[in-house]
C-alpha cells in the first residue's frame, strides 16, 4: 500500500546532537517497517547557523517526503515569518 493511501503512521524522529536539519523515518504501525522517509533540506550556510537560535521557528523551510523505494512524493514549503 502506498504512503499516501495510509490513515496512520508512527514517526520516528533521528536524533543526534547539533543537528539543523531534521530527518525522520515514517513506520507502519503494525508491522513496525519503515514505508518511508522524511528530510529536511537547508538552502545555505546562514540559515543553518540561524537553526541555533532563537530564530529557528520564523526560518524558511523545506520538506521532502520519500517512500520506502527513495521516491519523491511530496515537498512542502515555508518562507520565512515574522508570525507563528
Amino acid at each position: 500500500m502506498s504512503l499516501l493511501n495510509r490513515n496512520t503512521f508512527f514517526v520516528r524522529e533521528h536524533v543526534g546532537y547539533f543537528k539543523a536539519a531534521n530527518a525522520y523515518d515514517v513506520l507502519d504501525p503494525a508491522t513496525g517497517q519503515i514505508i518511508g522517509t522524511v528530510r529536511e533540506t537547508i538552502p545555505n550556510l546562514f540559515i543553518k547557523l540561524l537553526k541555533f537560535t532563537g530564530l529557528k521557528t520564523s526560518l524558511p523551510f523545506t520538506v521532502d517526503i520519500f517512500d520506502d523505494d527513495g521516491k519523491k512524493l511530496v515537498t512542502l514549503k515555508r518562507g520565512f515569518t515574522l508570525f507563528r
